[in-house]
């Protein structure tokens, strides 16, 4: 039978069709029969179009089949380059180009969008003027003339007929040009391309997107478009032009341009670097592309996007297009706190943004639909006739008002600006009555009617055939109607007085942020922007209320608009889980009926004819026809190209047996090297959800369904979108569902829901050129149809194995032993040794499954999490408010009126002996931030976050601020969040208590921690993410937003103005109105080496003091009390040296970041209002820096409660400062002519010391972004933040990372680690499984009590080790402790096996429900990359490895933290392998160098 022969199934989901009809003939003859009918019927199919065709060929074309779409495979690709890399050890060129190019990236997006500002302005001139030449001198001089006047006369331009005639024409005019270069050019350079970059980043092939002709048409019409004044924005346009400079770039590269993975993190990358220019926002840049546009989003990612979204936000200040020197789009001058009764209307003005945005969405969709390829409307009306039209309409309904006649950033600072601070470039028009704001009811209309007729135009631009975005215009609707509604709420204050003051500009600014997140339905990244854009530092509250609100009221109605044009124009694109419970499981929408390979397919000739003329993408390879254990699977196109090659070389002839074993004999050709090892295996009874978390966190393109070790079918992505696309339903859609109506019968072998029946071959070897693919025999011996699951599938007993790439640690495996509850392996005297663990032992702790918990949640109704966030985030602000803002009352009851100074020093002694005895009942010593981070990756700690815990930790923190140790409070907060948390979950509801949810709440609280730490809210949400969570999805961000939002707004209801540290930070942010020079540059960068080889230092010294202090016992006994006087006095006397290391680190942050306008200046670094330069002071501020960062050193972790957060801020200060009054001398001595801000150089380098100690990247700078509130400062605070990580990831890791390898807490980090081993390298052999075969519950009983393992796996009885699945051992306990007393008296059987349970009459137990559906199975030689990826992304506690179906070992998550892990606490171990320690043994030697290693 040949391989050709067709079921109903993709094995890789590109070109995967499902059968329509599928028969099961029992019997070759009338296997054959059928196949020949079907043969003849889609031959006649083929010739003639049937009904549903004709019929779909006159109906509109407008949804693009996106099962034509390829696919592509994250983990094979992510492979791919490993080998790479290690094919290419020497050579740094590949590891360089993943710098140079997001460099590159960078520097053309924004010259890009340089040009196109420019161009587009000086072609929006002639819609109001013309050009005219005359002689002057040797010379000519151009001058401008108004189209509104006569020409000879002279004047301003006028609004009248001819002004408007001139208006009109020169706008259709750019218009049409720009929708003719598109339509002829490049059709794929229409609209604003982001949902185009979305769906390539989301895994699929879009050919063209991305090409350079798009790249140039996209320019040139986008240019045109704007210039032409039609409603569209070009700040979605940008992205997809920097995204397509990405892919051009990437050519010139081997590791991007053969590396289709490789290439989409390159294009997210650009995404950042995109919305930097677009905007001037290089931090909401990095956040939009996280947020909004991609899919795979890891740490490296994230970090080269911040460099390109650096390096385009320099560029773009370079060339200063907006002649300001500023980045700030829309420079505003408020200075003044919203007041507490504004926050209502921020919120209405927030829902009413939601309901525009939701409106917008609609409507666009019913005209994009309209007017759509195929539609009466696009037959009538050309592309370009209907642009023509659109900028007349344009500008007809625009040039009447003032507001709608220039559609422009400039008009949108307008509305934003305070008439109390008029700026020269900004024309207040009719918004301010002198310096006041203009309250005329008038004015209100006019707002309203301009937001109409902008609504208007761009519902009806916004999709049509020229580059358009929608930013700016949906900005400029939200600031009409938020402006409006500010002059009302100014208007009715005059009669209530419930405000101070009312500023309409503030109400503006939020309502184009609600607006713009009503259409798009983004959160912080749209917050950040809005504060990038503005500048407006009081507006962040105001703005995360609006966006939420804004976001939550969309949702009820549908999706953002570029969620809406995917589905619209048919992209495949997989959105992220949201609140739905899926009730379907793998077995309901797996396809059945697959078209296989076995080990030895035939001859080369009949694989060369099969892998030419499949249908499909590949093809899954099993044992035999008879057994269909699981191999792997072989990519179609590798294996024709393989064979093809083998054949032209002379290497293979045309009869040469093929196989995909290694080690295959002499005259046979060795495909071995073909066979996938990145394959996922699930279960039938796998839910859907977890289905859903593998093709999305993942990125596989196929995973494949085994029934008792049996392949049972396959799910593809695009199946599994498909099943999306027809409802959340547990009904099964059986493969035979009928196929999708397709326009054309040459797309019916590309659908992957056309008909798929069995075709032979050679019908069509006509229409090859190779002549070994028109063999017209079907006499391959090795093709097979699985047909659907019946009774054949169950073998009677497992042939012998065979030698196989699969047949790993073979003693181990032939030595599993088994009783009927039991099997334990043991190694024979002749087996090799196991191999040696690393020092540390395999950590105790428990580990949950992230997707066992989310099977078994339930889901928290949105009032319940609501209110449960808003404790949380009250909670942690009080108790901020208790230890951090105000901890006076704390000093006055200790120290009361001492003066003496051996009085304080025992006081100080005694308040930490005190906070040590308090820290040891706990056992939580520290910040704790070490324990929270092993609990959010996925590992059981009940007492560090109990409510014992959290009073020691709330009065150890108190001694121990009263101590006056270099410690804080600020980083222990973030614990004592935690705590909140965990305990506000256990009292809640039951859904609640579920682990998954538990610890979304824990990550919510993490982010309100760090928002009251520092006072940063946007930055509290963006540290949990990047530094805490493991898991951390759109859910989690909702709510860490929110508990952040009221975090915040405690601490400001309970704490009367702002932290003096803080208040010197928004000074010298107020004064930076330009970008810092090139010497300031230079000093910046050398602050970042400083603070890296800083934060470095004392990581290794604190990690050395904590070794000692464990080796020689000075954490227990009198030793322990011995160390912490000791620590304490230290401390003392080192305070003592100085008054600047005496007073608050609060104060003394606020005297370092000085730049004398405060007139306080307690440690005289100003004179007269000017700063101090003096050597003595430089030299006395080292001396400071060191001596607090040694006290800092020895402090921390030796017992003593308390964070390292503020502590280090210090140390980069003093030497930052340090450093400033040296560059101000470099600057005299050489008549350089800089400027040198001493309070700038220590908040960098306060920066760059905190970013070299936890290595943080944007987190760190969001928060200090917004402490000092200037957009000017996000680079100098980007690029050393950047360069101390880089430093300080050359000597450790972070602190908080080395404190958990050095504790022995299991966590799996996200590190960009490089893997050759594979799973049969590391998998432990020495099981405990259970077995299908009947035993008495007593036994089960007695098993489970005695148990130290946390499950077992299930296999089918102790001569067959076919797997079934994993039995949790709680769950196992719980079930049979649960059994009445009289059943348990009977002792009755008890069965896994559904079907023998069910034969027995009711004799034997049914426990099959208790069988874990949620196991990922593996081959034993998959790759650890792809191990990591699993246990990182999907957050399970295990993997299986399976070979030929049968049980040979397993990897918990635990022993793979272990394998990683060496004895250098604070370096991650490197693969053996890559190393070059280890020699990559030859496949056909694998087997045994693998039983030898």
């Amino acid at each position: 039978m040949a391989a050709a022969e067709i079921g109903a199934g993709d094995a890789e989901g590109d070109k995967s069709p499902a059968s329509p009809a599928a028969c099961v003939c029992k019997g070759r003859k009338g296997w054959t029969r059928l196949r020949e009918q079907a043969l003849r019927t889609k031959l006649a199919e083929l010739e003639t179009p049937s009904e549903a065709e004709a019929k779909s060929a006159a109906e509109p074309t407008n949804k693009i089949l996106w099962p034509a779409f390829e696919t592509v495979n994250w983990c094979s690709e992510r492979i791919h380059d490993v080998d790479h890399l290690a094919d290419r050890r020497n050579a740094y060129m590949p590891l360089l180009s993943s710098w140079i190019l997001p460099a590159l990236i960078g520097v053309l997006t924004a010259s890009t969008g340089t040009f196109i500002e420019k161009a587009s302005e000086m072609l929006h001139v002639f819609r109001y003027s013309y050009p005219s030449v005359s002689p002057e001198g040797e010379g000519f001089a151009v001058s401008w003339h108004p189209w509104s006047a006569p020409p000879d006369a002279a004047g301003p331009w006028q609004a009248n007929s001819r002004g408007f005639l001139a208006y009109a024409a020169v706008g259709v005019l750019l218009a049409t040009i720009s929708a003719f270069l598109v339509k002829v050019f490049a059709p794929t350079a229409r609209g604003s391309g982001i949902p185009e970059v979305k769906t390539i980043l989301g895994g699929f092939v879009m050919k063209d997107v991305l090409s350079l002709r798009t790249l140039i048409v996209k320019v040139l019409g986008l240019m045109l478009s704007v210039s032409s004044g039609l409603a569209l924005g070009k700040e979605g346009p940008t992205v997809h032009i920097a995204c397509c400079w990405a892919n051009v770039c990437s050519q010139w590269f081997d590791r991007y341009s053969a590396n289709e993975g490789r290439r989409r993190e390159l294009l997210s990358v650009a995404s950042a670097a995109g919305v930097s220019v677009a905007f001037g926002a290089p931090v909401g840049g990095v956040l939009f592309s996280y947020e909004e546009v991609s899919t795979m989003f890891p740490r490296s990612t994230m970090i080269r996007a911040f460099f390109a979204a650096v390096v385009a936000a320099l560029t773009l200040a370079w060339y200063d297009p907006l002649g300001t020197g500023k980045l700030t789009l829309f420079d505003v001058q408020y200075n003044q706190r919203p007041s507490w009764a504004e926050y209502p209307l921020f919120l209405l003005m927030g829902c009413v943004g939601g309901w525009v945005g939701a409106l917008f969405v609609h409507l666009n969709m019913k005209v994009s639909a309209a007017r759509a390829e195929g539609t009466p409307f696009r037959q009538m009306v050309p592309v370009t006739v209907e642009v023509a039209l659109l900028a007349l309409l344009t500008a007809i309904t625009s040039f009447p008002l003032d507001y709608t006649r220039t559609l422009s950033s400039l008009a949108i600072h307008t509305i934003f600006h305070s008439c109390t601070h008029p700026l020269d470039n900004v024309d207040p028009m009719t918004l301010c009555n002198g310096e006041e704001d203009s309250l005329d009811p008038s004015l209100v209309a006019t707002l309203l009617v301009a937001a109409t007729i902008k609504f208007v135009q761009v519902t009806l631009t916004f999709g049509t055939g020229v580059p358009c975005g929608l930013f700016v215009p949906a900005l400029y609707v939200g600031a009409c109607l938020g402006r409006a509604l500010g002059i009302v709420a100014a208007w009715a204050n005059g009669f209530l007085g419930f405000a101070p003051a009312i500023h309409p500009g503030f109400y503006a600014m939020v309502g184009a942020a609600s607006v713009l997140g009503g259409v798009c339905r983004v959160t912080i990244s749209l917050v950040v922007i809005m504060f990038e854009l503005t500048g407006g530092l009081y507006l962040i509250v105001p703005f995360m209320i609006a966006v939420l609100a804004a976001k939550w009221i969309g949702d009820q109605y549908n999706n953002s608009i570029y969620d809406c044009v995917i589905s619209l124009r048919g992209y495949p694109y997989l959105h992220e889980p949201n609140d739905v419970t899926y009730s379907a499981r793998a077995c309901d929408i797996m396809q059945e009926n697959l078209h296989c390979l076995p080990v030895q397919p035939g001859s080369a000739s009949l694989v060369l004819r099969d892998a030419a003329q499949a249908t499909f993408a590949g093809f899954p390879v099993v044992r035999s026809e008879e057994d269909m254990s699981f191999v792997g699977y072989v990519p179609a196109h590798k294996l024709r190209k393989f064979v093809e090659e083998q054949l032209n070389s002379g290497a293979c002839l045309e009869d040469t047996p093929v196989s995909f074993l290694p080690g295959a004999n002499a005259g046979v050709l060795d495909a071995s090297t073909l066979v996938d090892t990145s394959s996922l295996i699930v279960v039938p009874d796998t839910p859907a959800a977890q289905v859903h978390a593998i093709f999305r966190q993942l990125g596989v393109k196929v995973i494949f369904v085994k029934r008792q070790g049996k392949l049972a079918g396959i799910i593809t992505k695009k199946s599994f979108l498909h099943f999306l696309e027809h409802g959340h339903d547990s009904v099964h859609q059986p493969s035979s569902r009928s196929s999708l109506t397709v326009n054309s019968p040459s797309m019916v072998a590309n659908s992957y829901l056309a008909c798929y029946e069995a075709i032979d071959p050679t019908s069509r070897g006509s229409r090859n050129s190779n002549p070994l693919l028109a063999t017209p025999k079907l006499s391959s011996p090795k093709g097979f149809h699985i047909p659907r699951q019946r009774s054949s599938f169950f073998y009677s007993g497992i042939q012998s194995r065979g030698n196989s790439l699969e047949t790993m640690r073979t003693g181990a495996v032939n030595n599993l032993r088994a009783s009927r509850v039991l099997a334990v392996t043991a190694v024979r005297s002749g087996d090799p040794a196991p191999r040696p663990r690393g020092k540390s032992e395999v950590s105790p702790l428990s580990s949950i499954s992230w997707p066992a918990e989310i099977q078994k949640r339930v889901r928290m109704s949105r009032w319940d999490r609501g209110l449960v966030l808003v404790l949380i985030g009250a909670l942690t602000g009080l108790t901020s408010c208790l230890l951090v803002h105000d901890p006076r009352w704390i000093h006055k009851s200790i120290y009361g009126e001492a003066e003496s100074e051996w009085r304080l020093f025992s006081v100080s002694v005694l308040a930490a002996l005190g906070a040590a005895t308090v820290a040891s009942r706990s056992g939580c010593t520290g910040s704790g931030l070490p324990e929270v981070k092993t609990i959010l990756g996925g590992f059981v700690m009940d007492d560090v976050l109990s409510f014992g815990t959290l009073l020691s930790r709330l009065m150890g923190l108190a001694l121990a601020q009263a101590s006056q140790l270099f410690l804080d409070a600020q980083g222990a907060v973030v614990h004592v969040a935690a705590c909140w948390a965990d305990l506000a979950s256990r009292c809640g509801s039951k859904s609640m208590g579920n682990e998954a949810n538990r610890r979304e709440l824990i990550s919510a609280a993490c982010a309100a921690g760090v928002s009251v730490a520092f006072g940063a809210p946007l930055g509290g949400v963006l540290w949990s993410y990047e530094q805490m969570s493991s898991k951390f999805t759109q859910q989690t961000l909702i709510m860490a937003f929110l508990a952040s939002i009221f975090a915040k707004l405690v601490v400001e209801a309970h704490v009367s103005g702002i932290q003096p540290v803080f208040h010197a930070m928004k000074l010298e942010g107020a004064a930076a109105t330009h970008l810092p020079g090139t010497l300031s540059f230079v000093a910046f960068a050398l602050l970042g080496v400083m603070g890296g080889l800083l934060g470095a230092a004392f990581v290794c010294g604190n990690l050395w003091v904590s070794r000692q202090r464990t080796q020689r016992g000075w954490h227990i006994g009198w030793k322990s009390t011995a160390l912490v006087a000791a620590v304490a006095s230290v401390n003392f006397f080192v305070a003592r040296h100085s008054l600047l290391l005496e007073i608050n680190e609060g104060m003394a942050l606020q005297a370092l970041f000085t730049n004398c306008q405060d007139a306080s200046d307690l440690l005289a670094f100003c004179q007269d209002g000017a700063v101090v330069w003096s050597a003595d002071l430089a030299r006395s501020l080292f001396i400071s820096g060191l001596l607090s960062w040694f006290a800092m050193t020895i402090t921390y972790d030796t017992g003593i409660p308390g964070g390292y957060f503020f502590p280090a801020l210090l140390v980069g200060a003093c030497c930052g400062r340090g450093s400033g009054l040296l560059a101000e001398w470099v600057n005299s001595y050489c008549e350089l002519g800089a400027t040198i801000r001493p309070g700038l150089f220590a908040m960098v380098g306060a920066a760059a010391t905190l970013a070299g100690v936890c290595r943080v990247h944007i987190s760190l700078v969001v928060v200090m972004f917004e402490l000092t509130g200037a957009l000017q400062l996000v680079v100098p605070f980007m690029v050393a933040i950047m360069i101390a990580n880089w430093t300080g990831g050359a000597f450790t890791c972070s602190i908080d990372d080395c404190h958990i390898r050095l504790r022995g807490y299991p966590h799996l980090h996200g590190s960009d680690l490089v893997f050759k081993s594979r799973a049969c390298d590391i998998m432990d052999e020495e099981l405990m499984c259970l077995t299908c075969e009947p035993a008495r519950v007593s036994q089960l009983l007695d098993l489970v009590r005695e148990t130290t393992y946390g499950g077992f796996p299930l296999i089918r009885s102790s001569e067959t080790r076919t797997l079934f699945g994993y039995v949790p051992t709680e769950v196992l306990r719980r079930h049979l402790e649960g059994l009445p007393s009289r059943v348990l008296a009977q002792n009755p059987l008890a069965s896994f096996d559904r079907e023998s349970a069910k034969g027995s009459g009711g004799r034997v137990l049914d426990f099959s429900p208790l069988v874990d559906p949620t196991v990922i199975q593996i081959v034993p030689q998959t790759r650890l990359e792809q191990v990591h990826q699993i246990f990182l992304e999907l957050g399970l506690k295990l993997v299986l490895v399976c070979s030929f179906g049968e049980l040979v070992g397993m990897i918990t998550k635990k022993t793979f933290v272990n394998y990683l892990e060496d004895g250098d606490i604070g370096f991650m171990k490197k693969d053996p392998i890559v190393e070059g320690t280890k020699e990559v043994p030859a496949s056909k030697d694998l087997e045994t160098s693998l039983l030898h290693s």
